[in-house]
């Protein structure tokens, strides 16, 4: 289901709801005629010793009906445009929280589905696992390059060697050239 197809069945889930709503809540003109009965009827209302042309207040019915419609179109008109905001406003966050219910529950689909797939456990055992072998490379990795290093520095260090027992060899025989030339130098003279 997409996005928009979410938000248009959220938008009539809502619109059903407040016609639900609508048809269940009583009109003010069905109010006044309840009003009406009960003070046509004394017997019903808890107020049977008021006269039938007074009522609660004491003012004439007539009077009575005209203050109940002026004070609820006057009640109506000034905050009307208030509850219609509001009543836009709620509309609009249900429909966010709706939108928000039906992402959220597919999300949990999904990762309980992945969960049922590959166990969270497991992975963390085989992330840890390859984590280990990973560090113990990277010791041994570290202890050849030492090795190496150590190596090189004795290699240098004999090859100097060799090379100066090597200059030491020629200049022995080169002195012991030397030494039997003069040799021969003086036996022949």
């Amino acid at each position: 289901m997409t996005r928009n197809e979410t938000i248009a069945a959220v938008k009539r889930k809502i619109q059903q709801q407040k016609d639900l709503a609508e048809g269940r809540a009583p009109s003010s003109e069905e109010k006044l005629k309840k009003e009406k009965s009960i003070e046509e009827n004394p017997s019903q209302s808890s107020s049977s010793t008021l006269l039938p042309q007074q009522t609660v207040s004491g003012l004439p019915r007539e009077n009575r009906e005209k203050f109940v419609v002026l004070s609820s179109s006057g009640i109506l008109n000034h905050y009307a445009p208030t509850f219609r905001n509001i009543k836009k406003d709620l509309e609009r966050l249900n429909i966010r929280q709706e939108v928000l219910t039906v992402d959220i529950s597919t999300e949990s689909a999904k990762l309980k589905e992945a969960n049922a797939h590959v166990s969270l456990e497991e992975m963390i055992s085989v992330t840890n696992y390859y984590r280990d072998k990973l560090i113990g490379l990277k010791s041994s990795m570290l202890q050849l390059s030492d090795r190496t290093g150590k190596l090189r520095e004795r290699a240098c260090v004999l090859q100097e060697q060799k090379q100066a027992e090597a200059l030491v060899r020629e200049a022995k025989r080169a002195q012991h050239l030397a030494r039997e030339q003069q040799l021969i130098a003086k036996n022949d003279s």
